[in-house]
């Protein structure tokens, strides 16, 4: 992988990010534009670097990454029900 296309692959999970973001935000959500924009743009790094130092699949790294969103998700309901 060249520069370009790690540059390209990092902004267009941002963007992603950022458009989720926005949608939370106009709809009065607490999680807004920069938190997604960042867990977004951390975790495409995170698979990207382990990727790239492995060379091989990296489903391990976006498991464990929707199961941190996931318990993060279940911790704010409990707490909200709480």
């Amino acid at each position: 992988m060249d520069t370009l296309d790690i540059a390209l692959r990092l902004g267009a999970a941002t963007l992603v990010g950022v458009g989720l973001g926005l949608n939370r935000d106009l709809h009065g959500k607490p999680t807004g534009v920069r938190t997604l924009g960042l867990v977004c743009l951390g975790s495409a790094l995170a698979v990207l670097s382990i990727h790239a130092v492995s060379g091989t699949d990296a489903s391990r790294v976006i498991q464990g990454i929707v199961t941190g969103a996931l318990l993060s998700e279940i911790a704010k309901v409990i707490t909200y029900m709480g």
